[in-house]
């Protein structure tokens, strides 16, 4: 799982913030993460992409709306 996140950081630093809310990342197709921009729960505020394993583990929104800036 590291290595799949590790993946998508360094696909996110060479593209930029190219994923956009209810798209879909993971390693195969039976492991797939949600994607949605939400505030970080940690200083200093920011928004940051928050990927959701669903149920039972998603945690909910954060902060509200996000804030990305199409």
């Amino acid at each position: 799982m590291a290595q799949n996140f590790g993946n998508i950081a360094y696909y996110l630093f060479e593209n930029g913030d190219v994923i956009n809310d209810g798209e879909t990342v993971g390693g195969t197709e039976d492991i797939r993460w949600r994607c949605e921009h939400q505030y970080a729960l940690a200083a200093p505020r920011r928004v940051v992409l928050d990927l959701d394993p669903g149920e039972p583990y998603y945690a909910g929104m954060q902060g509200g709306s996000n804030g990305r800036k199409d």
